[in-house]
């Protein structure tokens, strides 16, 4: 009985080792196809791969570029984009002058799309799946902005507010997932392109949302002087609430220096308005303040790490010696 039972034991466990090893031999293959699935996964993003997405980045800030032209020739409609802004007044419109940022804006983006072609090998994930899809959203919600906006209807008001604001839940998107103002980059160039950038991208667009939603308001209510300043004082309160968080919480300055930009300009043309006058010119000094201390703050702070970094780089003399000894001993010891 004693034996019959070993026999069995060893059957058993004969059989538990063959279906281990057929298990091992069925799932390995399975497992290495999943790793090279991950692997073929992580160099694409739905199916396009880095060089693709970089080709497109390029294709759709032409585009932009190209709708801008056409949009200001004429060619869309008889009315420029500031010709509607003319056309529909509002208390919180900025001067003409605030409008010279799309330039600066435009440089950094053709700044971005150039080096995505000399972007370090190392870090590409950052262009193919935290940007991803998002800049050519941006590219194509700010032409279709410009199409819609210059039409000049009610219609075409209202339809311009929901477009531009998807342009900032575009940009918002490559904020947060590119990690602006929190990651740090692999060089000055780097920040320029991708904190520096779409934080004045998102800080304008922000500013034009609240202008575009005050347009589109003003043409189907035709609402008094008075009521028309205290909406324009309580948007350029929003505003300024909502750029302390982002340049506070984020530690991100540029961001609140469009807003100074932008509140200077609208307490210019203001100037007839003692409310929004005053209003936009308080905030204006209070964000720049706010936002320049903070820039203050962030570029000593980036010295000093570079100088810490730099003190760690310098051998320590001990260590040094210390070096020295063991190099001479094993010399000594093969002599």
């Amino acid at each position: 009985m004693y034996v019959n039972m070993n026999v069995e034991h060893k059957q058993q466990h004969g059989g538990t080792e063959a279906q281990s090893m057929v298990n091992d031999v069925v799932l390995q293959p399975k497992v290495k196809f999943s790793l090279k699935q991950q692997e073929v996964r992580s160099m694409t993003n739905c199916g396009i791969t880095v060089l693709q997405m970089k080709v497109a980045n390029v294709f759709a800030f032409i585009v932009t570029l190209f709708f801008n032209y056409i949009s200001s020739s004429g060619l869309i409609s008889p009315y420029g984009i500031g010709t509607i802004s003319r056309k529909h007044p509002t208390s919180i419109t900025p001067a003409g002058g605030a409008f010279a940022i799309w330039g600066y804006i435009y440089c950094l983006q053709l700044c971005f799309i150039i080096y995505q072609f000399l972007w370090p090998k190392a870090t590409e994930s950052v262009i193919l799946h935290d940007v991803g899809f998002w800049y050519i959203s941006t590219c194509i919600c700010n032409s279709l902005w410009i199409i819609i906006f210059v039409q000049g209807t009610t219609v075409a008001m209202f339809f311009s507010t929901v477009t531009i604001f998807c342009l900032l839940f575009s940009i918002c998107m490559i904020y947060v997932r590119t990690e602006c103002w929190r990651k740090t980059r692999t060089n000055i160039l780097e920040n320029v392109v991708l904190d520096i950038h779409f934080s004045m991208y998102g800080g304008w667009v922000t500013v034009a949302s609240i202008v575009n939603t005050s347009i589109s308001i003003s043409t189907v209510w035709d609402v008094t002087p008075e009521i028309a300043t205290i909406c324009g004082v309580l948007m350029l309160i929003v505003a300024f609430l909502l750029n302390i968080f982002i340049v506070l919480y984020r530690k991100d300055p540029v961001w609140g220096l469009v807003l100074c930009w932008a509140t200077y300009y609208i307490s210019v043309k203001g100037k007839a308005n003692d409310s929004i006058h005053t209003s936009a010119l308080v905030i204006s000094i209070l964000i720049g303040c706010i936002s320049a201390a903070v820039g203050t703050f962030i570029v000593i702070k980036l010295l000093r790490g570079r100088k810490s970094t730099q003190d760690e780089e310098i051998e320590d003399p001990s260590n040094k010696s210390s070096h020295l000894l063991v190099e001479e001993t094993v010399v000594a010891e093969n002599v």
